[in-house]
This record gives C-alpha cells, structure tokens and sequence, in this order.
C-alpha cells in the first residue's frame, strides 16, 4: 500500500504518551534549574561532598595528563630499539604510559617488516619455479 502524497500515516497525530510528558517535565525544570543551582552551592559550601561533585564535574573540565616530548635513543635493529625503550622506562626517563604506543608502534612495524619480507620471498621462489599466476578473473568468485 502506497501512501499518498500530502496524506498522513497516522491522522489522529502522535498519541501522547512519554515523550510529551518527558518534555512537560523537562519545561517544569527548566523554570526551577536557578534555584536548583542555588540549593547545590548551599549544599556543596556546607559540606556535602555529593553536592560539590555534582557542580565540579559540569562545570570544571576533568584534568587530562598531557606528555612532554622525550628522546629515544632508537638505533639499531627492531630488538635492540625495544630494549632501548623499556631500558628508558627503567631508568625513569618515560613513563610506562610514553613507552607503550612507542611499543605497540614497533610492534606494528615489525609485522609490516615481516610481511614486506615473505611477500618478497614468495614473488623469488615464484620467479624460480617459472610460476604464472592465475589471470583476475579465474580468481574471482562470484
């Protein structure tokens, strides 16, 4: 069944229920939200730590720890940087928290090196067998 264009679904409109309610009641709140501040500051200034919470975390931004640049001694193979950075964690020189994504980053490159090498050493063997691979289409399936 096709709807007509111009012509409601439902003619009787949105029934009400809980969304017209939930906005009447957001409208009543609207019109309190000052003296609700008010009745917070009171609160939170006499000791009540809930109050005081409740006000800090909308109105003060959450502190975020921030990293200041550090120098890695990365020479040397994949290993031998790895070392090189957990040493660094060792000594105090980085953070756990610095040293990780340098980590996973080696991580990463590691299997990319490794990747790179055996596609390398597949495309040599194939050239050594005289091996043709199969044309685009045979390999598809459809």
């Amino acid at each position: 069944m096709a709807w007509e264009k111009g012509q409601s679904g439902n003619p009787n409109g949105r029934p009400r229920g809980p969304a017209k309610e939930l906005g009447e009641l957001r409208g009543r709140i609207r019109g309190e939200v000052p003296e609700i501040i008010d009745a917070l500051i009171r609160q939170a200034k006499g000791g009540d730590t809930a109050a005081a919470k409740l006000l800090l975390d909308r109105a003060v931004p959450v502190l975020r720890a921030t990293d200041l640049p550090v120098t890695l001694d990365l020479s040397g193979d994949l290993l031998a940087q790895a070392q090189s950075v957990v040493a660094a964690v060792g000594r105090g020189e980085v953070t756990p928290l610095q040293a990780a994504p340098v980590l996973n980053g080696l991580g990463i490159l590691s299997r990319i090196m490794a990747t790179e090498e055996l596609t390398q050493r597949i495309e040599a063997l194939e050239v050594r067998v005289h091996w043709d691979p199969p044309p685009e289409e045979a390999t598809r399936n459809d």
